[in-house]
């Protein structure tokens, strides 16, 4: 095996004490020359027994209580040997060949990252999770892609100081923002094979919520910086025409009791529950999983309302 293969795992973590072992045991056990690879954890702070459990498996251990996701990463990179920088979330279990798998696409000289779009869940999980996994492998079948979440990918050393690592001003997102990045000058790859078990903390429909009003902040953010993207483009207008919706929802209630006629309030309702319909049947379509209708339904109106909410957070 070529030294040039050699892979370091950086690893962001905050209060992981749940998952983090099992992280860190499953990069240990992975089919791959132990020579070959480091593990680096990046902590923001944590105040339970996270570094505790971290010493075991690594001395590569900084802290920073300070920095976004996206500085965590990139100080990472900056005490990593590898040739290869492979980011995994601190509450992901990756699959033991997972770089195996991720190498045979790094023969092509043009291929910079790897990863997956999708990820899979622990057994026990909750509807929600299950409509929301539907949801990302709605496109699971695309080989080439235009960003992948940060949770687990790997990327060439050369290809992430090229474009500057991960921006730091964001406070979420920075993974949509670094595909962007890379996608200009590399090919993205998505292989449903690489995609970790997920072992997220939300356990409840409000937790997911609030972490996607906390996600949205910086997605608004990421959106405004890459207009020359028509998909974020299609975002902003998406959540203008929520918010909007909205904000004359009550009115309309109103003058259903002026004018006596609910007509008003019922075209706005309508006008909130169509796209979310569409979209809802569309996913549906593409996964052949019909029963998950009215759940995807259910979540794709909670994720347009946190949308909403962050604009005002």
């Amino acid at each position: 095996m070529p030294e040039e293969k050699f892979v370091s795992f950086i690893i962001p973590v905050l209060n992981g004490e749940s998952a983090i072992g099992k992280c860190l045991e499953a990069i240990q056990n992975l089919d791959y020359p132990k020579g070959l690879f480091e593990i680096i954890i990046a902590d923001n702070g944590s105040k339970d027994n996270t570094l505790e459990i971290a010493k075991k498996y690594t001395s590569n251990i900084f802290v920073d209580t300070t920095a976004t996701i996206a500085k965590l990463r990139n100080k990472g990179t900056k005490m990593a040997r590898g040739g290869f920088f492979a980011f995994v979330d601190s509450d992901c279990v990756i699959p033991r060949d997972w770089l195996r798998i991720a190498f045979a696409y790094f023969e092509k000289k043009d291929v910079a990252m790897v990863g997956a779009k999708t990820y899979n869940l622990p057994d026990g999980s909750s509807w929600w999770k299950k409509a929301w996994k539907i949801h990302l492998d709605r496109k699971i079948k695309l080989k080439e892609v235009m960003w992948l979440i940060s949770e687990s990918i790997i990327v060439r050393k050369d290809a992430f100081l090229s474009v500057g690592g991960f921006n730091e001003s964001l406070r979420t997102c920075e993974d949509v923002d670094f595909g962007y990045n890379m996608r200009k000058k590399y090919k993205i790859i998505s292989d449903e094979r690489l995609a970790p078990i997920h072992m997220e903390k939300a356990r409840t429909l409000s937790d997911f919520f609030r972490k996607e009003v906390w996600r949205s902040k910086g997605n608004i953010a990421n959106a405004l910086n890459h207009l020359d993207e028509p998909k974020e483009i299609m975002g902003l207008v998406y959540v203008f025409y929520y918010l909007v919706l909205l904000a004359i929802l009550l009115p309309s209630l109103i003058m259903t009791f002026v004018v006596r006629s609910p007509v008003y309030f019922f075209v706005v309702l309508l006008g909130l529950a169509i796209p979310l319909l569409i979209v809802s049947f569309d996913t549906c379509r593409r996964t052949a999983k019909y029963s998950y209708f009215f759940k995807l339904f259910i979540v794709y109106g909670v994720y347009v309302l946190a949308k909403v909410r962050a604009i005002f957070k």
